[in-house]
């Protein structure tokens, strides 16, 4: 789990969804979700753990941007 600039964040997909990772060497899914200026992005290599990390990501007194 990361916790990036939303400014600098170069998406691969669309926030809240579980996608294949890119490189060979890193997780085998991603996914992330916006909150105001933070990203919080989660890999790893099982599908289910990515999932319920996104859905479960919360900050008091925001909602996520879609």
């Amino acid at each position: 789990m990361s916790f990036l600039d939303s400014e600098t964040f170069d998406a691969a997909g669309e926030p809240g969804v579980v996608t294949p990772g890119l490189d060979a060497a890193g997780p085998s899914w991603v996914g992330y979700v916006r909150f105001d200026d933070v990203v919080v992005s989660v890999g790893d290599d099982d599908r289910t753990v990515v999932e319920r990390a996104i859905e479960s990501v919360s900050m008091e007194g925001f909602q996520p941007v879609e």
